[in-house]
């Protein structure tokens, strides 16, 4: 399941980060099983909304399919 949360910094200039989330379904039944974590750094071509165009490419196409 994919999410899409927004986090907004505040300070001079305001700032909207997005960022998707996909957590396994059973992620939340077993507290004591480790489960892996993937942070995917998209190129330039994808930092401009609309934060779709992420999904095009690496892992976030595989979370989808």
């Amino acid at each position: 399941m994919m999410k899409v949360f927004k986090q907004r910094k505040t300070g001079l200039i305001p700032f909207v980060y997005e960022y998707f989330l996909s957590i396994p379904p059973d992620y939340n039944k077993d507290n004591s099983k480790n489960w892996p974590f993937l942070l995917f750094l998209h190129g330039a071509g994808e930092s401009h909304p609309p934060i779709d165009k992420v999904l095009n490419h690496g892992p976030p196409k595989l979370v989808q399919n």
